[in-house]
């Protein structure tokens, strides 16, 4: 997976590194599609997130990057609503529908969602 985004030329990685440490903070591997920029892997170093706040910056900086890559659209995913909308995010409702044989799972997580909301 890692080898053939390198090997693509519509992959970018982003790297980010503190000016007093030796090693990287961060990786994002974002796809430029037409006019839409995709962050799709980002990885923190958690020791220097509690600090330096990286995935705000990380954030921020695939932000940069997509205007100079001149998408008008960048599509950021699924969590850290809050801090997402911090950058002007605007979230819209998604859903998502699966079907299974086998429903013990989903029985036993509703009885854990039942006796856990009691």
């Amino acid at each position: 997976y890692f080898k053939a985004i390198l090997e693509n030329d519509d992959w970018e990685i982003i790297q980010l590194t503190i000016r007093d440490h030796q090693r990287p903070c961060c990786y994002i591997m974002c796809h430029g599609s037409g006019k839409s920029y995709n962050p799709m892997v980002i990885g923190l170093d958690y020791e220097f997130n509690t600090v330096y706040n990286i995935y705000r910056q990380a954030l921020y900086q695939v932000m940069l990057r997509a205007a100079a890559y001149g998408a008008g659209t960048i599509h950021f995913g699924f969590s850290a609503d809050v801090e997402k909308q911090k950058l002007g995010a605007v979230p819209y409702p998604t859903f998502a529908y699966m079907h299974t044989d086998d429903t013990y799972n989903m029985e036993r997580m509703s009885l854990l969602r039942q006796v856990n909301s009691n």
